[in-house]
């Protein structure tokens, strides 16, 4: 057990700071507003509701023994103390969707209702996490969206999501534009798993590529299915590169290379005449890759249909301005199609 850890977890600690905050500013704002803002100094485990407002209660009428013994007082009710489906039956009158409306609401109410909106179950298939204005937090959960002032809150609805038994994801973004201190926090949080995350469609920002790579390390390789990259040009071809290197110049990364993603998108804006050569070069040295765009402006997409030509890759012959690479050691092939819109590449069987 860490010093930090052993501090929060006692009592008397936890009670002097409620005290001290007692006899500032914060003794005239209403109690919950001042939980909350300690729930987000803290963490959200920190104290239980009633166990605050008791406490800050206490000290606001001038009782200041931080030892009183409890044990002895009455015990009162309350509505948490009601059995599981006593408790979910009442929030039925919420809606029939009130699970899923409600859930993370619940979840920062105090630790009663976050055990109980824990214990829903859940089925979501996609979640982006995005940086907004003065380091707030925006997550797209399914068609919802939630906002964050408070970062903390947003890393625990986060790993609410994430650290679900069995779960499984179709699409998962994690943006870079967000705060360059939380981002490292919520990346090395996500490493302390020590688990896989089971994602179909992964969305990666290349702005921050160092970071992007420690994510894509925690993705269960054999479940991706398609990777979208956003970046400019010089981005892209660093990571192609990370991808198809035989000999890891920096071990950290070997699992990039581990990556058998079939299909693949790449966003970036202009894409200049050896920049785009050196891409489709590159994709052409995946064997496993299904289907790759690269949406960008070819600065001149004809001459880069003559560059590559060098590669080995004709001319369609019902079609000229479709190329074709004999994929090696495959009864396969790669069409490929540039115009000015960027550059495709799809892997087709060759006719018999």
């Amino acid at each position: 057990m860490t010093e930090k850890s052993s501090i929060f977890e006692n009592p008397n600690f936890l009670r002097s700071c409620i005290l001290y905050e007692t006899l500032g500013e914060w003794r005239h704002c209403r109690v919950y507003d001042v939980y909350a803002e300690m729930c987000g100094r803290f963490n959200d485990n920190f104290m239980d509701y009633p166990e605050f407002e008791f406490w800050w209660l206490r000290f606001l009428a001038g009782n200041f023994d931080i030892d009183y013994d409890r044990s002895q007082d009455p015990k009162y009710r309350t509505i948490t103390d009601m059995p599981v489906q006593i408790f979910d039956k009442i929030c039925r009158n919420l809606g029939e969707d009130y699970q899923e409306k409600y859930r993370f609401v619940f979840r920062h109410v105090c630790k009663s209702f976050r055990a109980l909106a824990d214990s829903w179950p859940q089925n979501f298939r996609s979640v982006s996490i995005k940086g907004g204005y003065r380091d707030s937090v925006s997550m797209y959960i399914d068609d919802g969206t939630r906002y964050y002032v408070e970062q903390n809150r947003a890393l625990s609805d986060f790993f609410n999501i994430i650290t679900y038994p069995d779960l499984k994801l179709s699409n998962l973004q994690i943006d870079s534009n967000l705060d360059k201190q939380f981002l490292e926090r919520f990346v090395l949080k996500l490493e302390l798993l020590k688990t896989k995350i089971h994602v179909e469609n992964v969305h990666l920002e290349m702005e921050e590529s160092e970071i992007q790579k420690r994510i894509v390390a925690l993705y269960q390789v054999d479940a991706i299915e398609k990777a979208h990259f956003k970046g400019c040009q010089f981005q892209i071809i660093q990571f192609l590169d990370e991808m198809i290197k035989k000999d890891a110049e920096n071990p950290k990364f070997q699992h990039i290379r581990k990556l058998k993603i079939s299909k693949m998108e790449f966003e970036c804006g202009q894409l200049f005449l050896r920049e785009s050569t050196k891409i489709v070069q590159y994709l052409l040295q995946f064997p496993d890759l299904k289907y790759c765009r690269v949406t960008g402006r070819p600065t001149s997409w004809k001459k880069i249909k003559e560059r590559i030509q060098g590669f080995g890759i004709r001319r369609s012959f019902n079609n000229p301005d479709i190329l074709h690479y004999s994929i090696p050691n495959s009864a396969d092939f790669f069409k490929i199609q540039i115009d000015k819109n960027g550059i495709e590449v799809e892997r087709n069987p060759k006719s018999t």
